[in-house]
């Protein structure tokens, strides 16, 4: 739990300053001020509030206000590390949640040193999920493939089909 204590405020202060440069170096001062406040409302919540519907909120306008930045033409590269984090900020916000659910609830779970095994795992894929995710924005920003229409619909579907088939599988590893 102490590394999910250090790895979840990082990454909300990552996504808010990584947006938020991005706001400011496209002169778009009252975006850096709402990114600002966003994250700094949602370390308030994480660390005295404990709200629980702050993250999810933080991450609509975090959203939004990325979409908003595309349009407007801001640093994709700046605008790709604060999706990262940002997704990385909202696991980590509702899997802290569950663990702590899960030691309240079971006080052999914290005894026995469960919870860290648990939490070890999922920091795992998460940073295999953040990199590949990562790696393949890069990818997809710096190489351009020109495909016929048949080619991209035969892509698209095989994209679905190994999305749904990882879906299940986790489903099952969850069970």
């Amino acid at each position: 739990m102490m590394l999910l204590q250090v790895l979840l405020p990082l990454n909300i202060v990552l996504a808010a300053g990584a947006l938020a440069w991005a706001y400011g170096s496209g002169h778009q001062w009252s975006g850096v001020l709402i990114l600002i406040g966003l994250g700094m409302l949602w370390l308030l919540d994480y660390f005295f509030l404990r709200w629980r519907w702050t993250g999810t909120l933080a991450v609509l306008c975090f959203f939004s206000l990325i979409v908003a930045g595309g349009w407007a033409g801001l640093s994709v590269g700046w605008l790709l590390v604060g999706v990262l984090a940002t997704l990385a900020a909202w696991d980590l916000d509702h899997f802290a949640q569950r663990v702590q659910e899960m030691i309240e609830d079971d006080d052999e779970a914290r005894d026995t040193g469960r919870e860290t095994v648990v939490v070890r795992r999922h920091l795992l894929r998460l940073g295999g999920v953040i990199a590949i995710g990562g790696l393949l924005a890069v990818l997809a920003l710096r190489v351009q493939v020109r495909f016929s229409f048949a080619v991209a619909v035969i892509l698209t579907f095989a994209s679905v089909l190994g999305l749904s088939q990882a879906v299940r599988m986790l489903r099952r590893e969850g069970h």
